[in-house]
């Protein structure tokens, strides 16, 4: 009976050459075996209980990217909402300088053109209630003498000129 399977099996070589790959791991038959070390793996066996720090850490790790991600889409709307003030701003000076420019080329044109649809009458502008007569505002400004150890680059406008009220 020397060729029973029995009879392999039970020889030393023939024995550790069928056992040896039935026992170790799927990702570790290339890998030379070390008597008294554990074969290594690749990945944590299957078996293997869940630690409970790790579970933690896990969930600490994904509440800080949810944090992270949710700073970064506040920064990004505070930084398009600044785009946005700041196109408005922009927008709101251009009309404030078209208003200005349409006001005072008007005023230009009744001040300089004689503006009336009376006959007869110069410098005026037909109302409701009459004739009033359109002058320009006038303010007479005379710069000051600077107070000791200032120079007169360094006062604020009000300061370095001294002005009258537009006349009435």
């Amino acid at each position: 009976m020397p060729n029973s399977l029995l009879a392999r099996l039970a020889m030393p070589a023939v024995a550790l050459s069928v056992l040896i790959p039935l026992a170790t791991p799927a990702g570790a038959q290339n890998q030379p075996i070390r008597l008294g070390q554990p074969a290594a793996t690749s990945a944590a066996p299957a078996y293997a209980p869940a630690d409970p720090a790790l579970s933690a850490l896990r969930a600490e790790i994904a509440a800080l990217k949810a944090e992270i991600a949710r700073i970064k889409n506040d920064i990004a709307a505070q930084e398009n909402a600044r785009k946005s003030l700041a196109t408005q701003h922009f927008s709101m000076a251009a009309k404030v300088n078209s208003v200005y420019k349409d006001f005072y080329s008007h005023q230009h044109h009744q001040n300089f053109l004689s503006v009336s649809n009376v006959p007869g009458e110069k410098g005026g502008v037909n109302t409701s209630l009459g004739i009033m007569p359109v002058s320009p505002p006038i303010s007479t400004c005379v710069p000051k003498t600077p107070p000791p150890g200032k120079a007169p680059g360094t006062m604020r406008w009000d300061d370095r000129y001294a002005c009258s009220p537009p006349a009435p």
